[in-house]
């Protein structure tokens, strides 16, 4: 009887010893197994590689020497650069800077007014910057040297139809798009400042536009969304300095407004694949895990796990707008979740596992939320160039009636249609207007203004024979 009694006493002793048993157990399972992981990097992987032969359309060709795709990669990595995109890079090379030899400082003048009755601020606004007036220097003449032929290869680049990015999945370092890549873009800028410091400003804005037809080159093809970003960010670039020299007071001829305005107008026609883009940066970033000191094996399978959950290819056949239409409604862009400092109860007591789907699904927020705001600069950068297509109209028209001010260009070029709204010229003050893009309609994103001096003689560059010490007039919204 004895015996039996303490046979049933052990019985609770041994399912309590079972429940602890199976709690350390659920407690040391891991979000994601390794085959999960595996299996996760496979399918990422043949996603971006469905992709790998996708031909991006033609575009329209200016010029008649070609550069062949083996030229156009290795303009972005040759090393015969190196000095001309390290000094083009530097921060401060068109700022508006002292000459540490000289004294003088060399600054753009807009006659800004008296500051009455100064507008609201533009909401959103992103004032495109103006530099420094093109002056040669024998620093800037030996910087110019070191870029000799650069343009040439742009040129060459621009008269091909079909070229493809140097940074599309298959190739070598094809997700390696860096730093480089924009100051070989600023060393572009370079060379055009140096034809209008020469006279020729339409020969100098043709190729800030070459140079953003080529922009938009580096983004045909399978690529990740942050190299498609660096190409957004190299014509942003460009057309800052396109919008700068065209305030100078030299007017375009009619042919050569007419072959600018046919090369702005070829922008928007360069379209990328937004599934492409989300197949391939889900890629990227599984590399970019890989080859970094992220942490433990579920630091970095977490991500790649949740990052094979998102769904890009519902992008299928959708252009960026639509694609972003797609992306906004689903309610994990929304969402802000912890990744693993963030769990409920149960998760605390019985460990991370029981919370998978919150775990997995948070971090997938964090990676996908991004995507709407990034595919919306390619739109942004649609919207910048029909931008900057109207500031050469007003321009022209400026050129051709200079007593009247502000120039007026029909409605219709005012339009866009990746906004409800119109494009608007509006007085801010003095002999100042601001031309400012509206609002995009599938996505919020900053509103590029560029200030127009009407008329062109109150515009002008500082003489540095006479000025020794000039004060930039700041523009308002901080650029």
């Amino acid at each position: 009887m004895r015996t039996r009694r303490k046979l049933w006493l052990l019985i609770p002793v041994a399912v309590l010893v079972g429940l602890i048993a199976a709690l350390l157990y659920v407690r040391s399972l891991p979000v994601v197994s390794p085959e999960e992981v595996a299996e996760a990097r496979e399918q990422i992987r043949r996603g971006a590689m469905a992709h790998a032969d996708w031909l991006p359309e033609p575009r329209a060709t200016f010029g008649t020497t070609t550069l062949d795709q083996a030229g156009f990669d290795a303009l972005f990595a040759d090393s015969r650069w190196d000095a001309c995109v390290e000094g083009a890079g530097a921060e401060d090379r068109f700022a508006d800077a002292s000459d540490p030899e000289t004294g003088l400082v060399y600054a753009w003048i807009l006659d800004r007014g008296d500051g009455v009755d100064v507008p609201p601020e533009i909401h959103d606004a992103h004032y495109l910057e103006t530099y420094a007036p093109p002056v040669a220097t024998p620093e800037i003449e030996a910087l110019e040297a070191s870029c000799t032929g650069l343009d040439v290869l742009f040129e060459r680049a621009v008269a091909t139809p079909d070229l493809r990015s140097p940074f599309r999945i298959r190739s070598d370092g094809w997700n390696d798009a860096n730093l480089q890549v924009i100051q070989t873009f600023k060393a572009l800028a370079l060379l055009a400042r140096k034809r209008a410091r020469e006279g020729d400003l339409g020969s100098a804005l043709t190729l800030l536009v070459d140079g953003m037809l080529v922009a938009r080159d580096l983004r045909k093809g399978p690529i990740s969304l942050i190299s498609a970003m660096i190409s957004v960010a190299c014509e942003g670039i460009l057309g800052a300095h396109f919008a700068t020299l065209l305030m100078s007071e030299t007017a375009l001829a009619d042919d050569a407004h007419n072959a600018i305005r046919d090369r702005l107008r070829q922008l928007p026609e360069v379209q990328a694949n937004p599934e492409a883009l989300l197949e391939c940066e889900r890629e990227g970033f599984v590399r970019e895990l890989g080859r970094s000191a992220y942490g433990d094996d579920e630091d970095v399978g977490l991500p790649i796990v949740s990052s094979a959950r998102t769904v890009p290819n519902a992008c299928r056949g959708l252009g960026v707008e639509a694609c972003i239409d797609w992306l906004v409604a689903l309610p994990v862009v929304h969402r802000e979740y912890g990744v693993a400092g963030d769990l409920d109860f149960w998760a605390r007591v019985f460990g991370p596992r029981v919370s998978r789907a919150k775990v997995l699904e948070g971090t997938g927020s964090m990676l996908s939320g991004a995507w709407p705001r990034y595919l919306g600069r390619l739109l942004k950068a649609d919207l910048d160039a029909q931008i900057l297509e109207v500031l050469l109209e007003l321009a022209r028209v400026r050129a051709q009636n200079p007593q009247t001010c502000p120039p007026h260009i029909a409605g219709p070029r005012l339009t866009t249609p990746l906004s409800r709204d119109p494009i608007t010229l509006q007085h801010y003050d003095g002999q100042i207007w601001e031309l400012s893009a509206p609002e995009l309609r599938a996505f919020p994103a900053e509103r590029t203004v560029a200030k127009l001096a009407c008329p062109a003689a109150t515009a002008g560059w500082t003489d540095p024979a006479v000025t020794t010490s000039v004060t930039p007039t700041e523009p308002r919204g901080g650029s």
